[in-house]
């Protein structure tokens, strides 16, 4: 699987923002992302845990 900077990501557990969709802003050991509906809301995530916790991904194209 893989995660580019700036794809949006759908999570399998929703967050307790109510942000469904979050958009990758770092890549590399940790990824961080961040909420599209707060840019203030972001999560960081190894990256074996974030594949697991993804549903789906839109690329960005």
């Amino acid at each position: 699987m893989k995660i580019n900077l700036n794809d949006i990501v759908i999570l399998k557990k929703p967050h307790p923002s109510k942000t469904e969709k979050w958009k990758v802003i770092r890549v590399g050991v940790i990824y961080k992302l961040q909420s599209t509906i707060d840019s203030k809301t972001i999560l960081e995530f190894k990256k074996e845990n974030l594949i697991k916790a993804i549903k789906a991904i839109e690329s960005e194209k």
